[in-house]
């Protein structure tokens, strides 16, 4: 094949090849900046962006030729009517839209370091964004005007920002605004700081390349089997690796079309997620194995009519946090109906620090199993079977590096590469290895070794390699639990713990140790099975199961409302913070012994009607009407799906339309009552004398 070459001056793109839309420029361009150019070129008409609004339509999308120069336009006012300069660095907070990407690649066009972020929806998020910043140095914030109304609302806590400095994307992007050429890049330069989703006092923002994002978009490509034909399709957080690379820069890097879906959309109804695959005939989509529990359980109580059609579904990826086999069973069993293929499944490894990508199954060939004996892990040794049974564990491969990645597997207390059939710590070298953690050395020199010349990333992983170099994922270390000289996993012990009784949370419990040898578990109930709980008898449940299976007892068994656990943007379970949380009294507690007392209103007769009206709303959607008026939602376990709820009834109900800014850390039913009044009024007075004369003969009819 006779090699292009790509030639950039000013805002010319020329090729000494015949024009081949769909070819990779990887060997010849230096940044995913000039592969959108590229693009723009060769592809100048072909949609590139697509997001998708809460009734699956096509809201808003993008040319490559109309990003490019978007891109360009957001990059000349940042440049000239700012006093931003090279190497600043800027925090990103939007939902998933096409406004972020202009937003990310406009900043890295000229010169400033994008830093994706989320919203702030409470004081801990708050305090975390903030220790973003300071971490950081960001000069900037760049938002959407509701975002940022909450940040100038808690400008006291972000004191290193400027205020002149917080910047309104609507503000910024003019149709009549000249494009900024790019400045050249080094593609070993600075690309994004991604902070890990784990970041707490101390975040971690890894250094990412552009050398490791265009290696990693290639290995994608490759290792996915991303072609012409391709289709895409994200829900998942911009601000998450997964959500940032593979949902906007590797669609941009293959030249294939992406939809984008609100994060929300997908939390309020996980089943529209597969919706938007039919409807789109989407070939390449995945996420956390939490993503696909919660499909099939939809699956089980929604009639899905007409049936979907998966089949053109082939790379189903999920990674991010332990994969289930029972899970893919249970998904592929469920939309089998729906012409869904279970080879589609695509198990995959990655983290932040690698960029994203190391690992994928092989394409179009059933995912790698492995049954080990439950007595060899506990030493960290690996003797396979073929039969399961109790006293084994099915583990699910995440694939096999190629391109030029490499694994090595570390015994942790050694430090020497593990023996054959030795499980040890993940070490991952390759040019998606990322810089480091930005303004934190300390942390880096820990994290990133050299070995025998080579310089690998230490991950935190414990895992094996089989014979054919198929890896296995096994547990964190920092989360193994050494009871007597035996090691447990608390993902096991975990889903020993649900298997006890079906109303227990899908991925709704969390295991840790209190101290040394003595063990804690929290254990999420569905809201459902609340007032029928005795928790005394399902305490001495789980800890017969427990022994029987794992010989461990625990120390206390304590029982929460839903989505009271910790878990980073993917899905990960945050051991730590839950014994932190457990530790500081920070759990809602369910104690349950005899039969429920009668539930009755609080205060109900000194309601409003508006505010009689919402607490019916909420005693239906929260299975309860133990209410006061002045209850903070927050408290009683509300969560941002039960939120999504509470805004959907609520326009049903009075016709208002809420969003997640009108849900504070304060909601409670006399706030929202309040609104809902306020807002009303506010419709009624901006109609017509006609209208209302109207809206009166509909109500009357």
């Amino acid at each position: 094949m006779q090699k292009t070459v790509i030639v950039t001056k000013k805002n010319k793109v020329t090729s000494n090849r015949k024009e081949d839309k769909h070819l990779s420029p990887h060997t010849n361009i230096d940044s995913i900046l000039y592969t959108l150019r590229y693009r723009s070129m060769f592809q100048k008409n072909d949609m590139v962006f697509a997001c998708l609004n809460n009734q699956l339509e096509i809201s808003s999308k993008e040319t490559y030729y109309s990003l490019f120069n978007k891109v360009l336009q957001f990059a000349y006012f940042l440049k000239h009517r700012t006093p931003s300069k090279n190497g600043d660095r800027a925090l990103l907070i939007f939902n998933n839209s096409i406004d972020f990407i202009i937003t990310f690649l406009g900043c890295m066009a000229a010169g400033v370091i994008p830093i994706p972020s989320y919203a702030p929806k409470n004081n801990h998020h708050t305090e975390r964004l903030n220790a973003i910043i300071e971490n950081a140095g960001a000069s900037f914030i760049i938002s959407h005007a509701p975002y940022i109304s909450k940040i100038n609302a808690n400008q006291s806590r972000f004191k290193s920002i400027n205020p002149n400095h917080i910047l309104d994307f609507q503000t910024v992007l003019h149709k009549d605004s000249p494009a900024l050429e790019p400045q050249e890049f080094s593609i070993n330069e600075i690309a994004l700081i991604q902070y890990t989703s784990a970041s707490t006092g101390s975040p971690k923002g890894v250094m990412v390349t552009q050398k490791n994002i265009l290696y990693n978009c290639e290995y994608i490509q490759k290792n996915a089997n991303i072609t012409h034909t391709s289709k895409c399709l994200s829900w998942l957080p911009n601000f998450h690796d997964m959500g940032l690379v593979s949902g906007y820069l590797k669609n941009i890097y293959c030249g294939v079309p992406s939809y984008i879906l609100s994060t929300m959309t997908y939390i309020k109804s996980p089943l529209t997620w597969l919706n938007c695959i039919s409807k789109y005939k989407i070939t390449h989509s995945g996420a956390p194995n939490f993503a696909y529990n919660a499909c099939t359980e939809k699956e089980a109580t929604n009639s899905l009519n007409p049936p979907l059609d998966l089949s053109r579904w082939i790379c189903a990826y999920t990674g991010a946090e332990p994969i289930q086999d029972s899970t893919l069973k249970k998904f592929s069993k469920a939309f089998q109906k729906h012409q869904f293929n279970p080879t589609s499944f695509y198990p995959c490894y990655g983290l932040a620090e690698a960029t994203l990508m190391v690992t994928g199954k092989q394409h179009d060939t059933p995912y790698v199993r492995d049954i080990v004996l439950d007595f060899a892990l506990e030493k960290n040794q690996v003797i396979s079977t073929t039969k399961h049974s109790s006293k084994s564990k099915i583990l699910v491969s995440s694939g096999k590096t190629i391109l030029d990645t490499t694994i090595l597997i570390i015994n942790h207390k050694t430090n020497t590469p593990s023996k054959e059939n030795e499980i040890g710590e993940i070490y991952i070298s390759g040019p998606c290895v990322t810089k480091g953690y930005w303004n934190n050395q300390n942390e880096t020199e820990k994290s990133y070794k050299i070995i025998n010349g080579i310089r690998y990333v230490k991950t935190g992983d414990l895992g094996y390699l089989s014979h054919d170099k198929e890896l296995f994922v096994t547990g964190r270390i920092k989360d193994l639990i050494i009871i007597n000289g035996t090691n447990h996993y608390p993902s096991d012990i975990e889903k020993s713990i649900e298997s006890v009784h079906k109303n227990f949370v899908t991925d709704g419990s969390i295991v840790f140790e209190k101290s040394p040898s003595q063990c804690v578990c929290i254990v999420e109930l569905k809201r459902t099975f609340i007032k029928h709980a005795n928790t005394k008898e399902l305490a001495k449940t789980i800890q017969k199961t427990i022994y029987e299976n794992h010989s461990i007892t625990f120390k206390d068994i304590l029982f929460t409302y839903p989505f009271c656990n910790p878990k980073t943007s993917s899905g990960k379970k945050q051991r730590l913070q839950a014994k932190k949380k457990y530790q500081q009294n920070g759990y809602k507690k369910i104690i349950k012994e005899n039969s429920p007392l009668t539930p009755t209103f609080s205060n109900i007769e000194e309601s409003s009607p508006t505010e009689k009206a919402v607490l019916n709303i909420l005693s239906k959607i929260l299975n309860t009407k133990s209410l006061s008026k002045t209850s903070n939602l927050l408290d009683i376990g509300a969560n941002s799906l039960i939120l999504f709820q509470i805004s959907d009834s609520i326009e049903n109900e009075f016709g208002v339309q809420l969003n997640q800014h009108n849900f504070c850390s304060n909601i409670s039913v006399k706030v929202l009552s309040k609104f809902i009044d306020e807002e009303q009024n506010r419709l009624l007075s901006s109609l017509s004398v006609s209208e209302i004369g109207k809206e009166l003969k509909t109500l009357t009819k």
